[in-house]
Formats: structure tokens, sequence, C-alpha cells
């Protein structure tokens, strides 16, 4: 009798597999792609401090027991989803084109503080065959918006030009978030002067702004409604990806209105209900209640005003 050994992956290691699969799929949902990122990641020398592998195409294939053609596919979606950067440094045949991981690849295989951080294709580019604690460096200074100390970069193995680029994208990144934080301490200082004014503003998609007074809307919606959870729903449903101009911003906040007052979130708490009612809205399947009366679209839009690129600090102007 013929005794067949098998060797089964222990609990652990199905369960870590089932977690970066599951991770993978919220970027990249190719199966390709999955095989060809844990080849990848079992043939980089992470426990080195390294985060790049040089494997050419038909190295991985062979690895992976793939053709060549959907090694590429994996690759290019790889690529695509921000999960690698692939360079060559002589473009010859015969050099074998270097792979990183980055620093939003790393996270599906072992996920950090970092997060999913996602470093611009130029700025992975010139991070490709760096140590993973160099790129670690660039990828927490981008996350926080700051410039890394240059310590912390002295492991640098490329030329002078690709680090003066590296450190480049890095002051910029720096600038721009410290313009959107100015910005938003703005912003958030104008709606709040609106507020004490009896007006409710939400920035919309299109650079205009929605302006609501809530004295016009207590007069003539059906049931009292704060605006500030319309505007809350409204700034969630653009968070999620959806894009608003004023026709659609209206809309929807007389159906917020609505839902809040009569409708389905009208027994959830404030910050509950604007999460779930956001995420209904943000779906294309999204179409008007059926029981919702015309008086709550006509409330909307007797007390709107639509501003276009800054908050208004006169009086509403209504626009019908």
């Amino acid at each position: 009798m013929t005794t067949y050994a098998h060797t089964i992956p222990n609990a652990s290691a199905v369960a870590d597999a089932l977690s970066i699969l599951q991770r993978l799929r919220q970027h990249c949902s190719s199966l390709p792609a999955a095989v060809v990122l844990l080849t990848l990641a079992q043939t980089t020398e992470f426990a080195e401090g390294e985060c790049t592998t040089a494997l050419s195409t038909y190295e991985i294939a062979n690895a992976a027991s793939m053709t060549p053609a959907a090694v590429q596919r994996g690759i290019n979606a790889l690529r695509e989803a921000g999960l690698i950067a692939r360079h060559q440094q002589i473009k010859q045949k015969g050099c074998v084109a270097l792979t990183l991981i980055t620093p939003k690849g790393l996270d599906i295989l072992r996920p950090s503080a970092l997060g999913a951080t996602a470093l611009p294709a130029g700025l992975l580019s010139d991070l490709v065959g760096e140590p993973l604690s160099v790129m670690e460096a660039c990828a927490r200074a981008w996350k926080e918006g700051l410039v890394p100390d240059p310590t912390l970069l002295q492991d640098f193995r490329g030329p002078s030009d690709a680090y003066e680029r590296v450190m480049g994208a890095l002051r910029a990144n720096t600038e721009q978030a410290q313009e959107m934080l100015m910005a938003a301490v703005d912003e958030a200082q104008m709606m709040a002067d609106a507020e004490e004014q009896g007006r409710v503003v939400v920035p919309l998609s299109d650079g205009s702004i929605l302006e609501l007074n809530a004295a016009e809307f207590a007069a003539q919606a059906p049931c009292p409604v704060d605006l500030r959870f319309i505007r809350e729903t409204l700034l969630l449903v653009m968070a999620r990806g959806r894009q608003l101009d004023a026709p659609m911003a209206k809309r929807l906040a007389a159906e917020a209105g609505y839902s809040r007052a009569v409708g389905f979130v009208r027994g959830h708490a404030w910050e509950a209900g604007s999460r779930v009612l956001a995420s209904v809205m943000s779906r294309v399947t999204w179409s008007r209640p059926r029981s919702i009366r015309q008086a709550w679209y006509t409330a909307v839009e007797s007390c709107s005003a639509v501003l276009g690129g800054q908050l208004s600090t006169g009086a509403s102007v209504s626009v019908h």
C-alpha cells in the first residue's frame, strides 16, 4: 500500500491568504494580479529591509505556473491599481526590470499605520530599488503632508537627480497640503459665519455654493428639519464620489429633509442617520421617494441660492 504525504497549510496561513485576497479585491479583482502579487511578495526580502525584487515576466510565470501573457495582465492590473511600480534601469534586452511593492501594496499584504497611502507614479518610479525604510519615510511624509528629515533618506541609493526629484515632489505635496488646510479653515469659518446669520451653505462638486435660508425653509417645509443634517448628508454623498451640481443638490436636499422628517431615517441618531442616508443617496439607483410631497422640493427651491465660487456675506437671493 502506497501512502501519499500532503502538505496542508495550517489554519493561520489560510486565514492570512484569505485576508490578503479580501483586501486586494477592494482595489483589483483580477485573479492573475492576485497570483502575481503573492509571487512578488514571496520573493521580496522584506526581512532584509527590501521592498523591490528583480524578476522578469518569464521568471514570475515559472514561479507562479502561469503563462507570460497572464503574468503581464496581472502586472498591468497591479500597476493600474497603484500596488506595484516596475522600472527597467537600462532599456535593453536581458536587463531585468525591478518591481517595487508600493505602500498601498504593502498594506494589502500586511496592514500598517501608513494605511493604503497612494503615491504618484513619478515618485514611485524614482523609489524603485530603494530600501523599505526610504519608501516608508516617503510614504509617511506624503500622507502627513510634511517634508521628511533628510536623515530618514540617508540610505537613498539612486542618483542625485532622482533624490532631488523625490524631495521636490514631497515639498510640492507639503505646499499643497498646507494650502488645502488653509482653505479648509477659511471655509469652516465662512460656514460658521453664515450659520450665525441663519444660513446653511454647502460647497458643491462644481465649485459653486448652495445656500439655504433656515427661516424660509422652516416657514414652508411640511415638517421641521435641521438644515445642518441636510448639509452633512450632502457632504457625505459627495465624499462617497457622487458629483453634485446645484439642481441635483437641491433635489437631494429636499429628499434628505423628507427622509429625516418622515422617511426611513427619522428614527436614527443624527450621525447614523446621515451616514445611512448618504450611503443610499450616493448610489446611481437612488430615486425620488414614492411618498414625498412636492412641498419639500418647493420649500428647498424657495429658500435656496446658488453662489459661484465664494460664500455670500449678504442676504440670500432665491434662485427659481
